[in-house]
């Protein structure tokens, strides 16, 4: 039975884990634990950060997680819309996939949102994720038609930041 439990110290070493993996899903090379580690306390633990951390676990091994921030919309100002959650990432162990361990991960964003006072919940999700794009769709969730995701990143995003 999967259950998913908002991160806490004892949950350290398993997130570590879980972020590895995360990292070679998409790289293809595992990372340095220790790099990941100083990661995850310097910068998703810190103070200043958003994040807030649902792990799921298969009795008391960690195989997933989902990774959210709450936002205060700028354009919507009727408390139905005006805060909104970001799922960031949503990662589910390659064993565990297709198992109910994402829909369960999901279930706990949405209800940390509506909870925390959301009206809506968006994610990105990669164009050619189509085991993904069936399993938001299947949830209920609809592609927003309308957006594109931009971005800018090494060299592109100094060459801006050094312009007149």
């Amino acid at each position: 039975m999967v259950t998913v439990r908002l991160f806490d110290a004892a949950h350290r070493t398993a997130t570590i884990e879980l972020l590895c993996d995360v990292h070679e899903h998409y790289h293809a090379v595992r990372p340095d634990i220790s790099t990941v580690a100083g990661h995850l306390d310097g910068n998703i633990l810190s103070p200043s950060s958003p994040l807030v951390i649902g792990l799921a676990f298969e009795g008391e091994r960690a195989i997933g997680f989902a990774a959210i921030y709450l936002v205060a919309s700028l354009v919507e100002p009727y408390s139905s819309s005006n805060r909104q959650c970001h799922l960031k990432e949503l990662f589910v162990k390659a064993e565990h996939r297709g198992k109910q361990a994402g829909e369960h991960l999901v279930r706990w964003a949405a209800r940390y949102a509506l909870d925390a006072g959301c009206g809506r919940m968006d994610w990105p999700v990669k164009a050619d994720n189509s085991a993904g794009i069936t399993f938001y769709e299947r949830l209920g969730g609809r592609q927003v038609v309308d957006r594109l995701s931009y971005r800018l990143g090494g060299d592109a995003l100094r060459a801006l930041a050094a312009r007149g």
